[in-house]
């Protein structure tokens, strides 16, 4: 869902999970996600704001998103962060939030 949908509409994008298998398929995965780090989406000649996706790993239950590094651990971070480093950023901000849920499937 990120590298399809989330990081297309979105120039910042944070993976919260706390199953390390997932978060490692999704950290693996990231560098060919079209956009991050600034490539154009379609255009190759087309100008757009750098993209960037950080990944967390922990539970949604603790997380704390104005100051995430109190409540999970950063694993991976690729693209433009515009000087977002650490813990020295509190007060983080988000304009959309989305919270996937996977069931599983019986045979």
């Amino acid at each position: 869902m990120t590298g399809n949908v989330l990081i297309h509409l979105l120039d910042t994008v944070e993976v919260l999970e706390p199953a390390p298998h997932f978060l490692d398929q999704a950290v693996a995965a990231a560098p060919s996600w079209k956009g991050l780090g600034g490539e154009p989406l379609d255009d190759p000649k087309a100008e757009m704001a750098p993209k960037a996706a950080r990944f967390w790993r922990g539970g949604l239950s603790k997380f704390d998103p104005a100051d995430p590094w109190k409540t999970a651990e950063e694993q991976a971070r690729f693209g433009a962060w515009d000087g977002v480093v650490g813990a020295d950023a509190k007060g983080l901000q988000y304009d959309v939030v989305w919270c996937q849920w996977c069931l599983g499937h019986c045979a």
